[in-house]
């Protein structure tokens, strides 16, 4: 999913997936229903991009608030920003 930023119009991709789960599921992660949406660049406003790769990162690494303390299942998550792999972690 494309990202702006808001107060800078920067605009960069995420994608989030899993080998649990495949596919994107960014849309449903970020709660795309609740965020403004420009038109003309095709991206979700938000705040600040870097704030959503630390979530993502986090999400990713099971840390902050994704912290489970469920057994571990073995999960292989990945985040992509603009195409590149900045997240690969494995339980």
């Amino acid at each position: 999913m494309r990202l702006k930023e808001k107060s800078t119009g920067r605009i960069s991709e995420i994608e989030l997936t899993s080998d649990k789960y495949p596919g994107d599921w960014s849309q449903d992660f970020f709660n795309t229903g609740e965020l403004e949406y420009d038109e003309d660049d095709d991206a979700y406003i938000v705040n600040s991009i870097e704030y959503c790769i630390e979530q993502a990162t986090d999400w990713a690494n099971d840390a902050g608030d994704y912290d489970s303390e469920e057994e571990p299942d073995n999960d292989v998550k990945y985040v992509y920003v603009d195409g590149v792999n900045v997240v690969r972690y494995i339980r």
